[in-house]
Formats: C-alpha cells, sequence, structure tokens
C-alpha cells in the first residue's frame, strides 16, 4: 500500500517577512485591495449593463448565462479600456 502525502493550504496564513521588504509587501497589499475594488466596480457597472441583479457578497443563485454575460461584458470593457489608452499613448510601460 503507497503512502499519499496529504498537505493543506491556508491562504490566511501570511508568509515570513523577511527583512527589509516590510515596505514593499505594504505596497502590494494595498495595490491587491485598490485593484479588487477597481474590479469589483467594473463587474458591478457590466452586470446592470447586461440586466443582470447583483447583491453584495454571495451571488450563487445565478444562472451560468447570467455569470457569463457578465464576465464577457467585463472583458469587452477590458478591452476598449485598453484600446483607448495605447491610441491616446497613455500606456505604461
Amino acid at each position: 500500500m503507497q503512502r499519499t502525502k496529504k498537505f493543506s493550504i491556508n491562504i490566511d496564513d501570511d508568509p515570513p517577512i523577511r527583512r527589509g521588504t516590510g515596505n514593499a509587501r505594504e505596497r502590494n497589499i494595498m495595490a491587491n485591495k485598490k485593484a479588487k475594488e477597481a474590479l469589483n466596480q467594473v463587474k458591478m457597472q457590466a452586470a446592470s449593463e447586461v440586466g443582470v441583479n447583483l447583491n453584495q457578497g454571495y451571488n450563487g443563485d445565478l444562472t451560468a448565462r447570467q455569470a457569463g454575460s457578465i464576465g464577457g461584458q467585463m472583458v469587452k470593457k477590458m478591452i476598449e479600456d485598453y484600446e483607448n489608452k495605447a491610441s491616446s499613448g497613455t500606456m505604461k510601460q
């Protein structure tokens, strides 16, 4: 009988902070929070554009078609935003 090694990953555990990297880690956390908030705003806007009512928090009652239409609208908006930035020359290098 072969033994398998079981393991689990807890995403709530913070990795150890190395000396001198605290500020960079704090900046990354703030950037991630801002990115998450911005993406949530895009999601809520896309949902309203396709006529799907989203709740804050759990939305497990959505059909696959509704969820897909929201995701598709989000991608469409992100591509439009990228193209607008690229054509106006405001892209970061």
